[in-house]
């Protein structure tokens, strides 16, 4: 059995009295200890869709299973136990006034694990490569690259099974994007996480994913393999393209 499944998922938004069909019948499903990839230009659907499982988009049609189980509503403490999401920008996901500290606390404290946060709360820093003195800077003080690296381990401190990843490197520079894929593929290797990863960019889903879903308009358009995407050996005239135009921006970098 799956450890997530998508089964028909629709998402439709009102936006000034008109309707909009974000996420169109949608269908894939993630093995345990999988990386699944998302893939589509803007506006195709695949942030949605992790809004969707998070609770934070209308589900109109569908339904979505986290192990064997339809996701409850509202979500509830079990489901953030279970399900971490990092987002796209590190400085609008951290509160500017709150310490490094604090941000790492709060999820132990709501979930009542405070006991022994302290020594949680330095062993999450070391386990995303930052110091334990970090843990009393603001995020004013820490580049983006650190923020991201405090976004992680604030996702990873319930221990769950599932990252859902939201553009996680989008924001930052090039070798500061290479040292954070890094680091989430070896944290999932090492905890045996389950990741279900967002990105415009063949090329880190490339680099992070065991399968891919390319999405368009809200629609899955073809689901690819990591060997079916080493080897272009794509089907769609779509995913064909935004493979050339991935390998486009590659020559260029």
């Amino acid at each position: 059995m799956a450890l997530i499944e998508i089964e028909n998922l629709s998402v439709t938004f009102t936006t000034a009295g008109r309707k909009v069909r974000a996420v169109q019948e949608v269908s894939f499903k993630v093995e345990a200890k999988q990386s699944f990839g998302l893939v589509g230009e803007s506006g195709s659907g695949k942030s949605t869709i992790l809004r969707a499982i998070c609770g934070m988009a209308p589900i109109t049609g569908g339904q979505i299973r986290i192990d064997g189980a339809p996701l409850p509503t509202p979500r509830g403490r079990a489901f953030a136990a279970q399900v971490q999401m990092v987002f796209q920008d590190p400085y609008a996901s951290l509160h500017p006034r709150h310490t490094v500290d604090r941000v790492l606390s709060e999820p132990l404290a709501i979930h009542g694990q405070g006991r022994g946060s302290d020594a949680k709360i330095e062993q999450a820093l070391v386990d995303v490569g930052l110091p334990p003195a970090f843990r009393f800077r603001y995020p004013h003080q820490l580049s983006g690259g650190q923020r991201q690296r405090v976004a992680i381990a604030r996702a990873l401190m319930l221990q769950p099974q599932i990252l859902l990843l939201d553009e996680p490197t989008s924001a930052l520079d090039a070798s500061v994007q290479a040292e954070t894929l890094n680091l989430l593929s070896r944290l999932r290797a090492e905890r045996g996480l389950t990741f279900l990863m967002v990105s415009h960019d063949l090329a880190v889903i490339d680099h992070m994913c065991d399968r891919v879903l390319v999405m368009q308009n809200g629609q899955a358009v073809e689901e690819l393999s990591r060997e079916t995407l080493a080897s272009a050996a794509m089907t769609t005239p779509y995913a064909r393209a935004l493979f050339a135009a991935s390998a486009d921006r590659m020559l260029e970098g």
